[in-house]
Order: structure tokens, then sequence, then C-alpha cells
């Protein structure tokens, strides 16, 4: 089987061997047997090496000569050298220039990724002036600390993870951007501190609860608000002891945030003895939710309770009670804003549910001298978004301060 195997791969070597035989090998040796023979057709005679003694006193064969070995001698070597070498000084000076580009020019940038319009645009206005208010009570001490301008970058994440990727990605490849604060929804968040953590840019969030923000392994990434698996149970408690209630039907709009607080949520409830009739979801950005509301109606639970935002929550709570369902409504945090009442309607939203994360206002003389600030500054009334991120930006620009001292 061997011997057969060795002899086809030479059958199919043969013609090849032959090509090469006939075209290059054959005429090499034609043309040497020739330079030692003078004349033409019959009248061919033995020549000797007449033919290489006239050649070499040939002016233009011995210029053609010196051509070919100064070629080869003296500018060969110098592209082998030159081809070698300047790579090595290309790279170098690519990596040098790497080394010392953060922020070794005159600027300075702070990141800022969040929901600035569609939907959500309420919630990233808010997120964007906490964290703008943040930026602007520490910005000429740390441009005098650093020698450089700060400047604050703004990008709108339109509550899209794979836009959040982009953003991350833009973060990423501007050396001047040192620290990054956002997003505000998980799956954005999520999505694109895979890009900015491996990339060494730090990033802190305020709002963004779900457990894999931090629970990936990933360094760099940071919150200051509450995880899933904090505020789910302690909800499903309430609705248990303060609320009364037995059954309750889940409804989740399957992005990270909510569908993370529904599986929290459920894992409590199940401890609890909170019996959970469904856990449903909904299309993030949709606004009919008649399937849902009408297995809402059929299952007749104590209470609906919502995981996501008040885009969809308000509009769930509004499609619920026009069904004649009642239903108590719970919103998780995403709900947390005024436009819930502007949404499904005063008389609606009476009686509803939803858990907040933003401290009273009102219950110290610190919190409302802030609220004064931020109203101020912004012309907006403060909500909990709005102090989240303020303590977000406020955890990253110490970072950076950090940093600048380390740096000297």
């Amino acid at each position: 089987m061997e011997q057969k195997r060795s002899l086809i791969g030479w059958a199919f070597l043969l013609p090849a061997t032959i090509l090469i035989f006939i075209f290059c090998f054959y005429p090499m040796v034609q043309a040497l047997i020739l330079s030692f023979q003078k004349g033409m057709g019959s009248n061919v005679q033995p020549a000797g090496f007449a033919n290489y003694a006239r050649i070499l006193k040939d002016a233009t064969f011995q210029q053609c000569l010196f051509n070919t070995v100064f070629y080869f001698v003296i500018q060969v070597p110098i592209m082998l050298i030159l081809a070698l070498v300047l790579p090595v000084f290309l790279l170098a000076g690519c990596g040098a220039q790497k080394e010392t580009s953060a922020g070794s020019g005159n600027v300075i940038k702070v990141g800022f990724a969040g929901p600035l319009s569609g939907a959500s645009g309420q919630v990233g206005a808010s997120c964007y002036n906490g964290a703008l208010m943040a930026f602007n009570e520490r910005k000429a001490e740390l441009e005098e600390k650093s020698g450089c301008t700060l400047e604050f970058v703004t990008n709108d994440d339109q509550s899209d993870p794979t836009v959040a990727v982009t953003i991350g990605q833009k973060m990423v490849s501007d050396p001047d951007v040192l620290i990054m604060i956002g997003h505000c929804n998980s799956s954005c968040t999520i999505s694109s501190s895979a890009i900015t953590c491996p990339a060494e840019l730090g990033m802190v969030t305020g709002q963004s609860t779900n457990v894999d923000v931090t629970d990936r392994g990933l360094k760099g990434i940071l919150r200051v608000c509450q995880r899933d698996d904090f505020e789910a149970p302690a909800t499903a408690r309430f609705c248990k002891d303060s609320l009364g209630i037995q059954t309750i039907f889940l409804v989740n709009d399957q992005q990270a945030f909510g569908a993370g607080q529904c599986e929290a949520f459920a894992a409590e409830a199940a401890q609890i003895g909170l019996d959970v009739v469904a856990n449903e979801g909904i299309v993030s950005n949709e606004v009919d939710f008649s399937a849902v509301v009408n297995q809402i109606a059929a299952a007749n639970p104590d209470a609906v309770y919502y995981g996501g935002n008040y885009p969809e929550g308000s509009l769930l709570l509004k499609q619920i009670r026009d069904k004649g369902i009642t239903s108590i409504y719970v919103g998780s945090s995403g709900v947390d804003t005024s436009e819930l009442v502007n949404i499904a309607g005063k008389e609606n939203a009476a009686g509803a549910y939803y858990i907040s994360s933003s401290p009273a206002f009102d219950s110290s003389a610190v919190l409302q001298e802030w609220v004064d600030r931020y109203q101020q500054t912004s012309g907006l009334a403060a909500d909990g978004y709005a102090i989240y991120f303020y303590e977000a930006a406020a955890v990253a620009l110490e970072s950076l301060s950090n940093a600048i001292d380390a740096a000297g």
C-alpha cells in the first residue's frame, strides 16, 4: 500500500519535472555547450575559452558585470538592512506614542453615556445633568492639578446595547478619555464594559442593577446603586408582608434589568410562599401589550409586578386599568419617575406602588441643599437618577484625581 502511494506521488510530480527539464535545465545546458563553440549551422567548430576571453575585454560586458556586482554586494544588503531596521524603529515609535498618549496632551476627557433620546430620554436627562453637575464642581480643581483642560464627552446610547458597544469602542479608541460615567440601562452597561474593561478604561454606573454588571470577573467596572438580588427580594417581601399579596403575575421587558429583577423576585417568592402564577415577557419599545394583559385578566392575580423601565411599565399600567383589571400594580425601580403619572394617567396611577432607591430629599438639610443646587444648575426637579449619577461621577472624578496624584 505504501509503495502504491509513493508511485502515485511520483506520477503527480512527473509532468512538472519534465516541464522544468525542458524549459529550464535543457536550455542552460545547450547555452553552456554553445559558449565553447564558434560558427553557425554546419560550420560549427570548437572555440575553447576564446569566447570568454573576448567577452571579458568588452566594455559593455564589463559595465554590466560591474552593475550586477554593485547591486548584489551593495544595494541588496542595504535594502535588507533597511527593511529589517525601519519597522523596528516605527514599532518602537508607535509603542512610545501609545504609552505616553493617555493624558500626555493638554486635554483629559471624561466620557458619559446614557439614553438621551427615545422613550427613556427623561431618565437620560436626569443622569446627564447629575453627572455634569459633579463634573463642573471639580473641573477647575482637576485642571489646576493636572495642567490639562478637562472635557465632558457626551454619548447617547438610545437604550440600545448595540449602540452602547459602538460607544465603548469610540471611547477606547480616544487616548484622551481616561474614565467613563454610565451607562444607565444594565444591558447597555454590560455590552459597553465588555469593550472598555479589557482596554483598562474604567467605568462607573449609577443605575445598572443587574448582577452581571459586576459579576463577570472584569476589572474597572463599578456601580453606586443597589443590585437586582437585593432590590427584587426586598420587593417580594414587601408584597407578601406589607401588602398581604398571595398571588402575583410577573412581567419583564426581556432586557438585562427587567429579566434580572423578575428572576430574583421569583426566587425570593418561592422562599417566602408567595405564589408566582406567571413570568411573561414583553418587547421593549413596543406600545401594545394586549397579549400579556389578556393573560393577566385570565389569571386574576392579587398583584402584577413589572420589572423594567418606565416607558413600557407606565403603558402596561394604563392598559391593565383600561381592561378593568383591579390587581395591585407594583413596579421596579425603573418605574421611579414622574412620567408614570403622565403616561398612565393620574387615575390609573392612583394606588400603584414602585420601588424607589432614591433618598427622601427633604429628610436632611444636606440633601435639600443638593436638591437646590441641582435645580439651579439643571432647571429640572431632582430625582433618584440624577443623584445616583451625581455620585457615580463623584467616584469617577475622585479616581481621576488619585491617578493625577500618582502620575505626579
